[in-house]
């Protein structure tokens, strides 16, 4: 790997520890690199596949490593995500339980000429990655009868949506404006749950409805130009 994409990853990967240290348009400038983005929405979905464990008290390193392989393997079966992947043990995930919450923080090994770590040289960090919240620009949300996505131009990348604490039937109901189809709800309990979710922006309803369907206690459908929370 060069050393101008070590610099990126790194760079990459200190904006999702220290969100407040950059601005959105840095971040936006990163993830034009398909490589990079890809890698923000492996680390992100990693995160959220441990989020809805937050209130299990059966949380052990068995489950975890588990989970981590089931993600991994559904990664596997789709495009390759990157060059980076034989090199993907710099990239150091440690897992957490804190507070009994189950998160995925992000470090990296520094220098491009060193041996790179195994799995057996797992580092567990004890800062928490927090993926900073993109806000969209003109955010002001008014009666449309057509697909947000229409409003994309040819060849433009969409940065993700993270959402951080946020009731399910909202995040459905914006993921529905944006494809421009409907949302019903028929559990008004699970459409109350709040969830911690990226949202890549740039790939299929059906990506977004299968990748919310991870998460404990929720049921999502998708039929007839509709989401339906079940």
């Amino acid at each position: 790997m060069k050393k101008d994409s070590y610099r990126q990853m790194e760079r990459l990967l200190d904006m999702m520890e220290h969100p407040d240290q950059y601005t959105d348009e840095q971040l936006n400038e990163l993830l034009r690199d398909d490589e990079l983005r890809q890698t923000y929405q492996l680390i992100s979905d990693t995160t959220s596949a441990y989020e809805y464990r937050r209130t299990s008290d059966k949380l052990t390193d068995e489950i975890i490593e588990e989970e981590w392989h089931k993600l991994m393997e559904k990664k596997s079966t789709s495009k390759p995500v990157h060059r980076y992947y034989r090199q993907v043990a710099a990239v150091v995930i440690g897992i957490l339980t804190v507070s009994g919450i189950a998160i995925a923080a992000v470090s990296i090994v520094k220098g491009s000429r060193k041996q790179l770590a195994t799995d057996s040289a797992v580092t567990v960090t004890n800062n928490i990655a927090h993926t900073k919240t993109l806000r969209e620009k003109g955010s002001t949300r008014t009666t449309v009868t057509y697909s947000k996505l229409e409003e994309k131009r040819v060849g433009e990348i969409l940065p993700p949506k993270q959402f951080d604490n946020v009731m399910l039937q909202d995040i459905v109901q914006e993921i529905s404006d944006y494809y421009g189809i409907k949302t019903v709800c028929r559990n008004p309990e699970a459409g109350q749950l709040r969830l911690r979710f990226l949202w890549n922006r740039d790939q299929s309803v059906e990506h977004a409805v299968k990748t919310l369907n991870m998460f404990e206690k929720v049921q999502l459908t998708l039929a007839d130009s509709t989401i339906t929370i079940e």
